[in-house]
């Protein structure tokens, strides 16, 4: 069974599609792109719950400083955790949703059965990506080093032209 919907929370109106049965399953990031990179399957052990947040969607109004701040994040998590009658969850973050996720199971320990990281690095830290930058240049072959060149190249332009799907 799968249902989607949306919740708004201070000007923002955060999609969400729930898939699967069993435990929940709190995906932290975007309720489009994150339901494609789960099997069938495994969608039928759980039940997932795919959740957009703020950088997703278009504000209702206009952004204010504090809008892009994690504890907007995390409390737009916990509207949604809340709305959606969740009492304890699996919160599940890739990449750079990890860093949300673990944060919001910092603030929100009651909430949280586990934590489920993905995809991560330990830290965000300038050094930890002037490492990465370098593990980069010296393992990537010259094809992917010339796409990631023209795509950080054409970034400006691709922004310009779809504003809404500069955080994507």
């Amino acid at each position: 069974m799968e249902r989607t919907g949306i919740c708004h929370s201070d000007g923002f109106d955060l999609s969400y599609r729930i898939e699967g049965e069993g435990a929940p399953i709190l995906v932290i990031g975007s309720a489009v792109y994150y339901p494609r990179l789960f099997s069938e399957h495994i969608k039928q052990k759980y039940q997932w719950i795919f959740v957009d947040h703020r950088g997703f969607a278009k504000p209702k109004r206009e952004l204010r400083a504090e809008d892009l701040s994690l504890d907007a994040v995390l409390a737009d998590i916990e509207r949604m955790r809340t709305s959606l009658q969740l009492e304890d969850v699996v919160i599940l973050g890739h990449s750079g949703h990890a860093f949300m996720a673990l944060e919001y199971a910092r603030t929100y320990p009651e909430h949280v059965r586990k934590v489920a990281l993905f995809n991560t690095a330990p830290d965000n830290s300038e050094e930890r990506q002037r490492k990465s930058e370098t593990f980069f240049m010296e393992t990537a072959s010259l094809e992917r080093k010339k796409r990631f060149e023209k795509d950080i190249a054409n970034l400006p332009r691709d922004i310009e032209i779809d504003p809404e799907r500069r955080f994507v």
